[in-house]
């Protein structure tokens, strides 16, 4: 399965014009199912990783001699960046009630 960068982008790129003409209430709806859907998507991230892509995609050759610590704090920074949807708090915030 090979799926180019245009393929995932357009069903994205829907969802947030369904955002737009829908609204927030829509929205508020839909962020009770954002964890299990980012953690279903990183699982088929790293699976399609793991089952289609050869050694050279994922590893990367670092100078030093720290290369277990530059991975973790890539991967760390990643995984909570998703798993706490910073990106959404402006919305989490912006509509709370006064």
């Amino acid at each position: 399965l090979k799926v180019s960068l245009v393929q995932v982008s357009l069903p994205f790129a829907f969802l947030q014009v369904l955002v737009a003409a829908f609204g927030y209430q829509w929205l508020q709806g839909l962020f009770r199912w954002a964890l299990p859907l980012k953690l279903l998507s990183l699982g088929f991230i790293i699976i399609m990783i793991w089952r289609q892509a050869g050694a050279e995609s994922v590893s990367f050759s670092v100078d030093n001699g720290n290369n277990w610590l530059l991975i973790m704090a890539w991967f760390n920074g990643i995984f909570s960046g998703m798993l706490t949807m910073i990106t959404d708090a402006a919305d989490f915030t912006r509509y709370q009630k006064n």
